[in-house]
Formats: C-alpha cells, structure tokens, sequence
C-alpha cells in the first residue's frame, strides 16, 4: 500500500547534508545581496518567487486543475508515470542545466516554454552551440569559433558563469547522492514545480525528457541566484535530487539561512 505521507515533505536536515553551497573558487558561502547594492544583473529573488506577473500569479481555476491532474496521477500511478526522465539529452544533460541558469540570470523575465520550445526546433548539440553564442553577445565576450565535443561545452558554459558572478552574486550548488530516490515520485516534484511557475507550460507526466527537466530546473535555480557547474552533474538523480530540494522549498529556505 502507498504511503499517504507527502513525498515532497523532506526535512531540511535530510537534504543539508547531500546539497552543499559554495563559490567557485572554494571560498566560503556568499551572503545574500543587498537590497540597495548596484547590480547590473537581476538574480537573487529573496524567499518570494520571479516577480513577473505570469509567474507569480496562479489563479484558483489553474491551481484547482494543477491539483486534481495531481491528485488522479497520484492514484491512477502506472508503470508509464515512471520517475524516470526520459533520456534525450545524455552527457549534454547538466551543459543543458547549466545554460538555462545563465539564460534565466541574464533575461529574468523570459518564460520557462519559450527556451523549451527553442530546444526543440533543431539537434540538441546545435541548439546548445547557437544558445552559447547568444550569451556570449549578450555578455560582451570576444567572437570565437566554438567546438562541438562536450569538454569544451562545459568550459564555455562555466565561462559565462565566471562573467555572471563579476557582475552580481552567484552561489554554486553541489549535490551528492547518499540514498536511492528518498525525495518521492518525479511526477510529484513536477507537479509542485509548475504550481510555482505555470510559465513551464504543458508537461507530459507520462513522458518528461531529460532536456525538459533540465530547462525547468535550470530557470528555478537561476531566479535564485544559483549555478551547477556542468562538470559536477554526472547523473539523472543528482538533477532529480537537487530538483526536488526546489520544489519543496528546502534549498530556498537553506540559501537563506546561510
């Protein structure tokens, strides 16, 4: 018999020991920024989620129908409601997480869909390569040619990152897994997720690929103020665990307690 306990309910003592913040330079925690500090780049929110109306603002309606597409998942779970993200993205996965972060810190106001959608129109590798090259434009960064092989994706991503915490504070998340899957079923994380922000537009709990999982996550850590670095991603369940710590609001509360 399933458990009735709320999978999403984790206590911060369970995750604190497996999500870690840190700079880049291994320099202890940086602290929140203040409110009046002169900032060219929007990227910590507080304990509130993205000011932008569309996100914020859930009306009952669409809450009510979040919840009851919720509620028949949770009791109608088959073998197609796997928690398991649907493999599409393979070692480009975490260069993917990465991109939205930055993607997110540097347009805050553009919707979870709209970097979905784009990510479908070609090849991963292409849309990873032509997104590299508009944050860089965006970030005034010299043209160069940029290669395809994935060690040097991962460095041309942290490259950007390196440019974003110049300009405004930046914490880096590390996660480390210690026990299989404690954090509950992925339907549920998703469901809490887009409750947070409907700007994710349609999901399939039935199918959610790894590159759609990643966009996602990528965008709530962004409107943090937070980045992994791609080099520290190496499975499907750290991104799943680090997921679930967000959509329960756990990371949040840890950021500000630090």
């Amino acid at each position: 018999m399933a458990s009735t306990e709320d999978p999403m309910d984790t206590s911060l003592d369970t995750l604190s020991p497996s999500i870690s913040l840190r700079t880049h330079d291994e320099s202890p925690p940086l602290t929140p920024i203040p409110n009046h500090a002169d900032t060219s780049l929007s990227t910590h929110y507080g304990t509130s989620p993205p000011p932008s109306p569309e996100w914020s603002l859930v009306s009952h309606q669409h809450g009510q129908q979040i919840q009851s597409q919720f509620d028949q998942l949770s009791h109608h779970q088959t073998s197609a409601t796997t928690d398991n993200l649907v493999e599409d993205a393979a070692d480009l996965g975490a260069i993917l997480l990465s991109l939205a972060i930055i993607e997110q810190i540097l347009s805050p106001q553009k919707q979870i869909y709209s970097m979905i959608k784009e990510s479908k129109d070609q090849p991963l590798p292409m849309f990873i390569l032509d997104k590299l090259y508009q944050l860089r434009s965006k970030l005034h960064l010299p043209d160069q040619y940029l290669k395809g092989e994935t060690k040097n994706l991962k460095r041309y991503v942290n490259e950007l990152y390196d440019v974003c915490r110049k300009r405004s504070e930046v914490l880096v998340v590390n996660v480390r897994i210690e026990t299989k899957d404690p954090l509950g079923p992925l339907f549920a994380m998703l469901a809490r997720l887009k409750f947070r922000r409907p700007d994710i537009g349609p999901i399939d709990y039935h199918c959610v690929k790894k590159s759609e999982f990643a966009i996602i996550l990528g965008f709530f850590l962004g409107s943090m103020g937070c980045y992994t670095d791609p080099n520290y991603i190496r499975t499907e369940a750290d991104m799943v665990t680090i997921g679930a710590a967000v959509a329960c609001g756990k990371l949040e509360a840890f950021i500000h307690s630090l």
